[in-house]
């Protein structure tokens, strides 16, 4: 049977000038209420038995709980200092990967449930049916993906260039994940295979051809050869430049302009909205179902 008494208590072990020194999870009972916020709490601290007063709201009933509480004093940790290094100014991120101080419409299925994202989808894209509007609502995520990773790039514009790259990558999969999209509508609409797809595909072999980023995927990005070669490596890794990602980010993006004319709905619901926020409505605490990148401090 569970010990209803037995509580978890976040640790924290700073040094004299505030610089913190260790963390631990302890396993201990609360003997007594000090006041509203302080409790007397007995336990093993650093291998030692103590009895001590401790802030109650860092006891929990739960390690995992407990644990979680690090983290996002951790994480909180982190962002004070980050702040203060960029003298308090963090107007510079750019919007779409900014906190969301207003809401937002998203069709973008991994977003439903996130605090100032209001998830909208046309009931067409519901269910298990595989029709256009569904891989369209999907081609709109891994744009907002792409669009996303780019801010990013943006705000690393004075990192290494092996950070870079590797943000690199991941447009790179998303990219592939874009084209694989397209595909799939080509087999759902007639018209568009016949017409716009053709298009596509020639420019994307040019590219492929160039910079392969197809394989890139496949040995570097999204599967990991075991046994690449070396120098085969090292020329993939290689075409990840700003350059090439953009000149397939270009041919992508003047192809879906032509696409979602065919799509009014679905280029006004999935694409266009998305960045514009939604006047006269207030945004949610964060829900208990939805669980943030970043447990609350």
């Amino acid at each position: 049977m569970k010990n209803k008494k037995l509580k978890y208590a976040a640790c924290f072990y700073f040094s004299d000038d505030n610089v913190l020194q260790n963390i631990e999870v302890v396993e201990g009972s609360i003997t007594k209420a000090i006041s509203e916020t302080e409790v007397e709490f007995k336990g093993i601290f650093q291998k030692q038995k103590q009895t001590v007063i401790f802030p109650k709201k860092n006891i929990f009933t739960s390690k995992e709980d407990a644990e979680k509480r690090i983290e996002a004093a951790l994480a909180f940790r982190e962002r004070t200092d980050l702040k203060k290094a960029i003298g308090g100014n963090i107007g510079f991120l750019p919007s779409c990967i900014a906190e969301n101080n207003e809401v937002f419409i998203s069709g973008n299925p991994l977003r439903c449930g996130e605090p100032m994202i209001c998830f909208g989808a046309q009931t067409n894209t519901w269910g298990q049916d595989d029709n256009p509007q569904k891989v369209l609502q999907m081609a709109a995520a891994i744009w907002e993906d792409i669009e996303t990773l780019k801010s990013v790039l943006y705000v690393l514009g004075f990192a290494n260039n092996y950070t870079k790259k590797l943000i690199g990558k991941y447009v790179v999969i998303e990219l592939n994940s874009l084209f694989t999209c397209l595909k799939r509508l080509s087999e759902l609409d007639a018209i568009y295979k016949t017409t716009l797809f053709p298009d596509l595909l020639c420019q994307i072999k040019v590219l492929e051809h160039k910079y392969k980023f197809k394989t890139i995927r496949n040995k570097v990005a999204a599967h990991r050869d075991t046994n690449i070669d070396m120098m085969a490596a090292l020329e993939f890794w290689q075409n990840i430049t700003r350059y090439t990602l953009n000149k397939h980010i270009n041919v992508f993006a003047a192809h879906l302009d032509a696409v979602l004319k065919n799509y009014p709905n679905e280029a006004k619901l999935y694409f266009r909205l998305r960045n514009l926020p939604l006047k006269g409505i207030t945004g949610t605490q964060d829900p208990k179902s939805y669980r943030a990148f970043d447990e609350s401090e």
